[in-house]
Order: structure tokens, then C-alpha cells, then sequence
């Protein structure tokens, strides 16, 4: 659940929202952002780790395969197994570290090049892949950036410059149009 604050100007009535998530994304491909908004945020994230991986295209193929992937998870208890899930015909092909050599490319029930590997292939490929990059008021220039914190030099996209803040925490500072001082943040919006 994601809420929303809106700051206002005391003197000249600028209002500014900012919400509490932020924009979370995942990149691809390289360099290119992809943003995830609740409800279905976590859903389009490991879609769009499934589309870089060439798996799979639509919501509907990933539902497919998100409940395929439940009885994968099953045959998971321990670190020396890892497996392969057919999409088309929903078969696992368990790969040991006794069968490694194993054809990891294609189902060995319906011959299909549909498969997918384990959960901890895709959750891995999220952790190198996402962000959060949070709108960020410049209070130099007026401008609104989307800056992840943990990835992204933190400056305004329009002017260059530091003075850039969350747009969550806007509360006492000044405002970029006429010097006077945000409000506190008053609620607005609950998704």
C-alpha cells in the first residue's frame, strides 16, 4: 500500500505530491527503466525479468507460470538441486549436481525450448536489475527528477544542481518559486 502527502507553499500556494514507495523499477533492456507501480508492481517486475531472460511474453503466460513454478519450489529442498519448467506442458526436469550434464535447453517430456529455470535464477537477476528512483524536487529550479539514491548522481536533471530533495520530505524547505516554506505534508491519496 502506497501513500501520498501533498506539500504546500505558505506564501504563493505551490503544491508539491510525493509518495511514500517512490517509482520502482527494473532495467531493461540495459539502461532503459521500466517502472513497476503497486498493486501489480512485484508481478511486472519478474514479467519483465522473465521477458529479459526470453521467456515468456504476456500477464497471462506469467500467471501460467507463476502457478507451475509452486510445484517447482516443491521439488527445491535443497541447494544441490536446481530445476528446469516447461511452459508449455508444465513438466520440471530436475538438474543434480550427479546429473549436471543433463539437457538443460529443451523439456524432456514434450521437446519444447519453453523452459525456465529455478526461482532463484530469476530473484537473482532482480537483485542486480531494480531500483527505486523517487521523484526529487530541485529547489533551485522548480524541476521534478527521478532519482534512485542508491544508483543515480544526485542532481537535478534540468539545472545540474545538489539541491535536490524527496519529494516525500518537502516539509520546512523552501520553495523554489518564491522563498517561502512548505507545509507539512497533509494526506492526499492512499493505492
Amino acid at each position: 500500500m502506497a501513500i501520498s502527502l501533498r506539500f504546500v507553499c505558505d506564501t504563493c500556494g505551490l503544491s508539491v505530491e510525493g509518495w511514500d514507495d517512490g517509482n520502482p523499477y527494473v532495467e531493461y533492456p540495459s539502461g532503459k527503466r521500466r517502472y513497476c507501480y503497486h498493486p501489480s508492481g512485484d508481478e511486472d517486475m519478474r514479467l519483465v525479468a522473465m521477458k529479459a531472460l526470453e521467456k515468456v511474453e504476456t500477464r497471462e503466460e506469467i500467471k501460467t507460470f507463476l502457478k507451475r513454478l509452486v510445484r517447482l519450489q516443491t521439488h527445491m529442498e535443497n541447494e544441490s538441486v536446481s530445476g528446469r519448467l516447461c511452459l508449455d506442458c508444465g513438466r520440471i526436469t530436475l538438474i543434480t549436481a550427479s546429473h549436471p550434464d543433463k539437457d538443460k535447453t529443451v523439456c524432456s517430456q514434450c521437446k519444447s525450448a519453453n523452459v525456465y529455470d529455478t526461482p532463484k535464477e530469476i530473484e537473482a537477476y532482480l537483485k542486480t536489475h531494480t531500483g527505486n528512483a523517487s521523484d526529487h524536487l530541485c529547489l533551485d529550479c522548480g524541476h521534478i527528477s527521478r532519482l534512485d539514491e542508491n544508483r543515480d548522481k544526485m542532481v537535478c536533471r534540468k539545472c545540474k544542481s545538489p539541491n535536490v530533495y524527496d519529494t516525500f520530505d518537502l516539509a520546512g524547505l523552501k520553495c523554489p518559486k518564491c522563498n517561502g516554506t512548505f507545509s507539512k505534508g497533509t494526506f492526499c491519496a492512499i493505492s
